[in-house]
């Protein structure tokens, strides 16, 4: 004779654990970052534009914190070429303009045919 088989399922008296959060593990809090109260703010701004080499440059320079910056860029798109940091605003504008006179110079200008 053959026996039946009989298949019964039991339910799972347990309760679903509650899942963590993506990206997070579980039984973790996240870490509230410092709060800064320090400031920073730009002293002596200036902003300018000159040709350099024939081509339009926009100057700034800037102080933070007892340190001058100066950064040139292209006047149209803006792309920063050249930066210079320092203590001596003068000779940091400078020396800005020596690498963007520099690199100025490298670069080749294409001339186009008139269009028709």
């Amino acid at each position: 004779m053959k026996a039946k088989k009989t298949s019964t399922t039991a339910k799972s008296t347990k309760t679903a654990a509650a899942k963590p959060a993506p990206g997070k593990a579980a039984g973790k809090t996240a870490k509230k970052k410092p709060s800064t109260s320090h400031q920073v703010s730009a002293k002596n701004f200036s902003v300018r534009e000159e040709t350099l080499n024939g081509w339009p440059v926009r100057i700034t320079t800037y102080t933070i914190d007892g340190t001058s910056h100066c950064h040139i860029d292209n006047a149209s798109p803006g792309a920063i070429f050249a930066r210079a940091s320092g203590k001596n605003r003068d000779d940091v504008e400078r020396n800005a303009l020596e690498s963007a006179s520099a690199r100025l110079a490298q670069t080749r200008r294409v001339k186009l045919p008139p269009s028709p």
